[in-house]
């Protein structure tokens, strides 16, 4: 027996309304759930205290791993902010490949890991990227 939609919304506006017009009553029954429930979560602590412990230990484990990476995380996104601006400060200079003359799709490419110098990059396309990193690859591995 499944109610209809209409039931459903009967029943809806009935209870607003019985809390509208019973306030104290909805007032003392969430107190008692409030009170049970503390109730039980006492009774549940002094019957499962030390697994408790563990899983609190576990967690507090857990956290503090994943705010040591969080951390590093952090510093991250200042380095890709650093990058973003040094990137818009290239594009706005240079304004197109430096191979191709191209003007879509530009990426900076370092000449050199170690540094983040605006003189470190290149403005290239990305399909001059590409063919870059695949001639890299190539002396790389042969």
């Amino acid at each position: 027996m499944s109610r209809t939609e209409n039931q459903k919304e009967k029943d809806r506006k009935y209870s607003k309304q019985w809390r509208i017009d019973n306030p104290e009553k909805v007032k003392a029954y969430r107190k008692l759930i409030i009170e049970r429930t503390a109730r039980n979560n006492r009774e549940y602590y002094k019957k499962n205290k030390e697994k408790i412990k563990e899983v609190t230990r576990e967690y507090q484990k857990e956290y503090q791993k994943n705010y040591q990476r969080n951390a590093g995380k952090k510093k991250l996104t200042m380095r890709k902010r650093a990058y973003q601006t040094i990137r818009k400060q290239i594009i706005n200079d240079r304004k197109c490949c430096e191979f191709c003359d191209s003007n879509e799709f530009l990426e900076l490419h370092h000449k050199n890991y170690e540094s983040n110098d605006i003189d470190n990059f290149i403005l290239l396309c990305r399909k001059c990227h590409k063919k870059v990193h695949s001639k890299y690859n190539k002396e790389k591995s042969g």
